[in-house]
């Protein structure tokens, strides 16, 4: 006998026997009757309505229909809490790209040489990332520029990106940019520029 890929129903095959043909009927019925058994069961309410326990110990005793959803709304621990799928066996574990991409303690950009012009963090929340900067001029020519940090891995954008920072009065005029390997500087606009301080809070997705 063979089965099929998507729900194991039975067929047969060139060498099964005649002799065998009532058992390989009986067995291809059978599967056939669970495969529709289980096709109705995720069209009650019962099987699609998602199963809901406070902590995972509670979820792990319920069953459900395969492919059920199921959630852990309030354990005690954090990470076991959101959405499981149930296998027809297990309860498991769904990871969003919100779970994934999410890291709210600020990372430091700046190196040690340049701490004394400013600060720049970055965090990330639901895929995308947040900078914040605080940063002194070093460079008061009408085109000079300067270095800031580098966003680490995981936080880098998929191409590069550029915002306009609050300058400190109206002849202070800069750019500021992130490369995709890292790389965040910014560059005067012309005219008269001084070494006054620049600001700006800046966002952009994960690749």
């Amino acid at each position: 006998m063979s089965t099929t890929s998507l729900y194991g129903l039975y067929s047969p095959d060139p060498s099964d026997l005649v002799s065998e043909a009532p058992e390989q009927f009986a067995q291809m019925c059978q599967s056939i009757e669970t495969a529709l058994h289980e096709i109705d069961q995720r069209a009650t309410p019962e099987g699609t309505a998602p199963v809901i326990a406070q902590t995972y110990e509670a979820l792990a005793g319920m069953t459900g229909v395969i492919g059920q959803t199921g959630y852990v709304t309030a354990d005690a621990t954090e990470s076991l809490n959101g959405p499981y799928v149930w296998s027809g066996s297990v309860w498991t574990r769904v990871w969003t790209r919100a779970d994934a991409d999410t890291d709210m303690s600020p990372v430091d950009c700046v190196p040690s040489n340049l701490a004394s012009y400013g600060t720049c963090t970055v965090v990330k929340k639901q895929g995308w990332v947040h900078m914040a900067l605080n940063w002194k001029s070093s460079a008061s020519a009408s085109w000079g520029s300067g270095d800031i940090g580098t966003v680490p891995e995981g936080y880098r954008p998929p191409w590069r990106v550029e915002f306009s920072p609050v300058v400190s009065n109206e002849v202070n005029n800069k750019m500021v940019y992130i490369t995709t390997d890292g790389k965040i500087g910014y560059s005067n606009r012309g005219g008269a520029q001084d070494s006054t301080g620049f600001s700006g809070n800046f966002s952009w997705p994960l690749a």
